[in-house]
């Protein structure tokens, strides 16, 4: 009886760990296609010329617009933890 309880918990401990990989296998795969499109449209705009500052000030103005078009913040957030104050550019 003992060892049937136990058999059924470590059935039970599997099953969740397995729904814990698959959750985090979707949500991997889910980012990674997120990841993809976002770093083809920040190519696309870092590739543009700024000879003057005031180019450069409108290509962070579109990457700026481009971290908030709805990408996951795990992607868009990267390196937030720096101070604010400290002078970064608008690439980070």
């Amino acid at each position: 009886m003992v060892s049937a309880i136990a058999f059924g918990v470590s059935v039970w401990h599997r099953i969740e760990k397995n729904k814990r990989i698959e959750a985090s296998v979707a949500q991997a795969n889910q980012l990674g296609a997120a990841n993809a499109e976002f770093r083809q449209r920040l190519g696309v705009i870092r590739s543009t010329k700024t000879p003057s500052m005031k180019d450069f000030y409108f290509q962070c103005l579109a990457m700026e617009r481009l971290n908030v078009a709805g990408f996951p913040k795990t992607i868009l957030h990267l390196g937030r933890s720096r101070s604010a104050s400290s002078p970064r550019g608008c690439s980070g």
